[in-house]
């Protein structure tokens, strides 16, 4: 009864086991202490300072910048092809002005169409010559690439400290004889296309011709200058009236400006550099001549119906017209007083006309804008096989689509009217 479960030991026993607990876990404590956490006192991170530059790509930035760099890589390859273009341009309007004068003797005093015709064929010809310089830059420009893409080797340095590169003679030859070869076969190509395919030719040169237009070009200039007729720069927006007798002072006033702004209507010259003791650079020159004007007018049936030559001046610079006269004045002293007027109005021309096929004008930039429309943006195996001929094609379809359209419905609406 005494160990019963209402006993003292039942109660004591609880208790007991109580602080036996709290003793052990008292021992414990003192063997193995437990460890200290020390949280931080601002859990937050550290912000940048308000100079630091953010920076935060997005694809619109990317894509603009690589958009930039395209568009400049392109602009870059173009120069080349469009100074090549201009310059074959250039040359071969300067060649065939210097062909219509020593040989064929045509010049801006010809019977008419002639040097219209000259003309027309002469920018044909600069176009098509302008579209091969640009296939020529393009196939030097891949031989360059594949040229750069190539290790070269280096010494090592001289006594002196300055590395030399290891140039191979040979290496350097047959690089050259393959940049030749290949440039060789690109306009082979060229001229299998024009013959293969004549519109793509065609094509070509009507670019041509519609951009020296544009440029304010005309063919019938191209021909050299005769000094006895209107000159290659004569324009009648850009002459006066003029009578029998020499200019007054205010239409020499008129002449001298207009010389100095647009140029001599035979030379092209604004005499900038020029001085005069007299101040003048420009004389106003009876067109047609005075000479040949007084012939004109002593036909019978001028005399009978009254009707004389008008005549215009024009800007002539003081070297133009001192040749104009001795050509005048050597020509009516030996035909004498016989010597028709159309023999006399010619003696200026032919071999003796001015050739300023080397004068440099805006119109020449139409072979750079040729050969810029050739390459622009296109895949250069396209220009080195058939000169990009695709693309002028389609230019010529979007050209009939649209104005072609326009055309038929002007024309169609005019029909209407009349009905």
């Amino acid at each position: 009864m005494a160990m019963g479960g209402n006993g003292p030991w039942r109660g004591g026993g609880s208790s007991a086991a109580g602080r036996s607990s709290s003793w052990l876990s008292s021992i414990n404590n003192e063997i193995n202490p437990p460890r200290q956490r020390h949280e931080p006192t601002n859990t937050s991170l550290p912000k940048l300072p308000s100079s630091y530059p953010t920076y935060s790509p997005s694809l619109s930035s990317v894509s603009a910048e690589f958009a930039n760099n395209n568009i400049m890589a392109k602009s870059v390859e173009i120069i080349p092809s469009f100074v090549a273009g201009t310059f074959a341009f250039y040359s071969t309007l300067a060649m065939s002005t210097l062909l219509q004068n020593k040989v064929f003797r045509i010049s801006t005093g010809t019977l008419p169409p002639i040097p219209t015709m000259a003309g027309l064929a002469s920018v044909a010809a600069g176009g098509l010559v302008a579209h091969g310089s640009s296939v020529v830059m393009t196939s030097l420009q891949i031989q360059s690439n594949i040229g750069s893409t190539r290790h070269v080797p280096w010494r090592q340095k001289s006594s002196i400290g300055i590395a030399a590169p290891d140039i191979n003679i040979d290496q350097a030859v047959h690089r050259l004889q393959s940049g030749v070869q290949y440039m060789r076969r690109d306009l082979n190509n060229l001229v299998d296309t024009f013959t293969g395919n004549p519109v793509h030719a065609l094509r070509i040169a009507t670019l041509a011709l519609v951009t020296f237009k544009l440029l304010g070009g005309r063919f019938w200039a191209v021909s050299p200058s005769s000094y006895t007729n209107l000159g290659s720069f004569a324009r009648a927006s850009r002459s006066i009236p003029a009578r029998m007798g020499y200019a007054n002072p205010s239409q020499r006033k008129i002449i001298e400006a207009a010389g100095r702004k647009w140029g001599c209507h035979t030379c092209g010259s604004r005499m900038v550099l020029s001085r005069t003791r007299d101040g003048v650079r420009f004389h106003a020159d009876h067109m047609p001549p005075r000479s040949v004007a007084d012939r004109l007018n002593s036909r019978l049936w001028r005399r009978m119906l009254r009707i004389k030559v008008k005549q215009r001046f024009y800007p002539q610079c003081v070297d133009c017209s001192s040749v104009q006269g001795s050509i005048l004045s050597k020509a009516a002293t030996n035909g004498g007083s016989k010597i028709g007027a159309r023999r006399l109005a010619a003696s200026g021309s032919g071999s003796a006309a001015y050739n300023h096929g080397a004068r440099p004008r805006m119109y020449h930039l139409a072979g750079g804008i040729i050969a810029a429309a050739t390459v622009w943006d296109a895949d250069e195996q396209q220009v080195v096989t058939n000169g990009n001929a695709k693309r002028f094609a389609n230019a010529q379809n979007m050209f009939h689509n649209t104005v072609g359209a326009y055309a038929a419905e002007i024309w169609y609406d005019l029909v209407e009217r009349f009905r």
